[in-house]
């Protein structure tokens, strides 16, 4: 992992050095530094060299310090860049305003961890095209270390398997997602158990002279709608991979 804190350790010296010689002005835009209390700052910190790196060749040269450009592995930075970018899209997705997103961490649980599980070869299209490069040994090892880290402390409690029991798309997809079957049975227990306590079961207005109420049907929750929403083959996943 040595390579990884040599790379922030310049990409950080990179940004400070530009900001000390009042270079960021002869930039189309500015480069980002890293905020120690914000992980993603960091990704903010390497995106930012990585789009200016075309603008800081020529400006660093003319500085006579293009080291500080030719130290940073171009190859490393761009696999750094992808290595933490899904951790930043889980996180913007967690943080919608005013939009329900309880149902999305079973996904997202699925996706981190599938993102954590190592590439030991290039991943060859029928174009023979490289779409994912083999893991380095840097980024092999920070794998190692977050994945047991991330079973233990990203764990799916029954209310984020209720949520997904309640959204359409992913009530069939549990099971592909890694969700256990047992968790999805005493999910949809738990589930109906809150829907008869907390849904009224009857629909009938006191004290109005019946000849003034509007004809309607009552609405009662039963057993039986639940089990209209979710029967056994919910569990089996038939619909593609989101």
């Amino acid at each position: 992992m040595l390579p990884l804190f040599m790379l922030i350790d310049m990409c950080k010296k990179l940004v400070e050095y530009c900001k000390r010689a009042n270079l960021q002005s002869q930039l189309s835009k500015t480069l980002k530094q890293e905020n120690a209390t914000q992980w993603n700052s960091l990704l903010r910190c390497l995106l930012s060299i990585e789009e200016m790196y075309d603008e800081l060749v020529p400006i660093l040269q003319m500085k006579d310090k293009p080291n500080k450009l030719n130290d940073i592995s171009w190859a490393f930075l761009k696999e750094v860049i992808a290595f933490l970018a899904p951790f930043q899209q889980a996180t913007l997705a967690f943080e919608k305003f005013k939009h329900p997103t309880l149902h999305k961490v079973v996904w997202w649980r699925h996706v981190i961890m599938g993102h954590l599980r190592l590439v030991l070869s290039d991943v060859v299209d029928e174009d023979g095209n490289v779409t994912t490069a083999k893991d380095s040994d840097s980024i092999k090892a920070i794998k190692g270390i977050m994945l047991p880290l991330l079973y233990s402390k990203f764990v799916l409690d029954d209310i984020h398997v209720m949520a997904s029991l309640l959204n359409p798309i992913m009530k069939s997809r549990l099971v592909r997602l890694g969700v256990e079957r047992n968790q999805i049975e005493q999910a949809k227990d738990k589930l109906k158990d809150a829907m008869i306590k907390y849904v009224p079961l009857d629909d009938e207005e006191e004290d109005v002279p019946p000849a003034r109420l509007p004809v309607r049907k009552k609405a009662r929750l039963s057993v039986s709608m639940y089990d209209q929403m979710f029967n056994d083959d919910d569990v089996e996943d038939k619909r593609p991979s989101c």
